[in-house]
Order: structure tokens, then C-alpha cells, then sequence
């Protein structure tokens, strides 16, 4: 289960209701029980469709880093929730398309080397009896297990650092790597299209990685997003340089 960025069971349990988007929001009401409903329901549905054997986890925003929005509290308040329910995993992330994780200048992350959410996923140690997974600025062996041994996390995920190393995981668990994975800065050779584009440009770019990797091609040897970006105008228009979803669907 989804609940990150724009997806729909994120969207109904956050607070405030943006112009912007859909009219699904009028569903939602202030009190947490009322925001949690849709999330439960579907639990709920699920776990009477699939039994109580079949493992369910819910990918889960910490917060949305918007005034207003989805909270670290109401993130801790849904977790108790579901866990109490019966859920058997979360995975802890983090921002929207419209408002990411990390500001992203001129291509370059400058948390780059920082785990993501870390502080959340210490917050919740002791609160829920079920698995965590933690996903989010993990690029070398060492910081994953020092997560693991510090009983913040009991698994880890991999993001970009798998697109750019997609045998990271073998690497590791073969021979014990502790490489660390060097991200591309993300440009294009026009810096005010760098700065006007930001993260997009940089979620362009790894989306055609991902692309090529499907096609049995190997990943961009530089971190030039001028290719990328005409693909993703080929198949999406112009609306690819909007925020993800930010008109909503009529």
C-alpha cells in the first residue's frame, strides 16, 4: 500500500485541501480518525480479501514538509493505527513531487550522504512492534548497517543508488562492499533550465536510467538530463514540467 507523494491514499489523509487539487479532497475532513478512514477501509478490504497470511506493508510519507499538511505526528498516529490493525510492515518516506525531500540545486542534492527520514524512523523505535523499512540517501554497506544495528530500521531500500549501481545489492552481500555509490550532478548545459526545473529535471533523468536499464541498456555515463528531457517531452508534452499531478484529475 501507497500512501507517498500522490498517491490517492496519501492525498485523502492530508489535512488541507490545495486549489490545486483534485475534488476528491471534499471527502476529507480535519479530524485524523475521518483523514485515516480511506487508508483503514483499504486495509481493511484487503486483509479480508487476502487473509490474515498474506504480508501486508504501507509505505508511508513522515511527513509532507508542507505547512499544514501530513505531520510527523500524524505520520506516528497512522503507523499506531495500522499496526494495531495488524499490518505487517512500513517503509518510511518522505516529501511530494511539488515539494521533495531535499531542495535540489543545479542538479546537486546537498544532503547528498545524509539517510533521509533517520530522525523519524529513531521516533518511532518502541512505538509499533512491526518491521520498519527505511528508504532514502543509503549509497555505501556502512551506513545501512549501522542503521540496522541501531534498531532504527529493520530493512533497507535502496533509490537511486540502485538505478546507478543496479548490482549494489549483490556487491554487498557477495563480498561485503563498502563502496559508495557517486551520484551524477543532474544539468543540462543550460543553467536557467537547471534552475527552473529542479528536482523534475533530476526525476527525468532517472526515470529514462530506469528506461534504458528495462531495454538491456547500460546507465548514462553522465549526468546530462538534455536526452532525458526530450524523451520525457516526447511522451508526456509540456505538462511534464509541471509539478507531478498538481492540476489533479477532473
Amino acid at each position: 500500500m501507497a500512501s507517498v507523494r500522490t498517491s490517492i491514499l496519501r492525498e485523502t489523509s492530508t489535512p488541507t485541501r490545495p486549489p490545486t487539487r483534485s475534488t476528491r479532497y471534499t471527502l476529507v475532513r480535519e479530524e485524523p480518525e475521518n483523514r485515516m478512514r480511506f487508508l483503514t477501509q483499504t486495509y481493511r478490504a484487503m486483509r479480508d480479501a487476502l487473509g490474515d497470511d498474506f504480508p501486508i506493508g504501507l509505505k508511508l510519507n513522515s511527513s509532507d514538509g508542507v505547512e499544514g499538511g501530513f505531520s510527523e505526528q500524524d505520520a506516528l498516529s497512522v503507523i499506531e493505527t495500522m499496526a494495531a490493525m495488524g499490518l505487517d510492515l512500513v517503509e518510511i518516506s518522505g516529501g511530494t513531487y511539488t515539494k521533495p525531500p531535499v531542495d535540489v540545486v543545479d542538479g546537486v542534492d546537498p544532503r547528498r550522504g545524509t539517510i533521509f527520514f533517520l530522525d523519524f524512523a529513531r521516533r518511532l523505535q518502541g512505538r509499533v512492534d512491526i518491521p520498519v523499512a527505511l528508504t532514502g540517501g543509503f549509497l555505501a554497506a556502512p551506513d545501512m548497517e549501522e542503521v540496522l544495528a541501531s534498531g532504527a530500521a529493520d530493512m533497507i531500500g535502496i533509490g537511486r543508488g540502485l538505478v546507478v549501481s543496479p548490482d549494489l545489492p549483490n556487491k554487498i552481500l557477495d563480498g561485503g562492499s563498502h563502496e559508495t555509490v557517486s551520484l551524477p550532478r543532474v544539468t543540462t548545459p543550460v543553467s536557467a533550465v537547471d534552475r527552473a526545473l529542479g528536482s523534475i529535471l533530476v526525476i527525468s533523468w532517472y526515470e529514462h536510467q530506469m528506461c534504458r536499464l528495462a531495454e538491456g541498456k547500460q546507465v548514462a555515463s553522465s549526468g546530462d538530463a538534455t536526452v532525458a528531457l526530450m524523451s520525457t517531452l516526447r511522451s508526456h508534452g509540456l505538462g511534464a514540467l509541471a509539478p507531478r499531478r498538481n492540476s489533479g484529475r477532473k
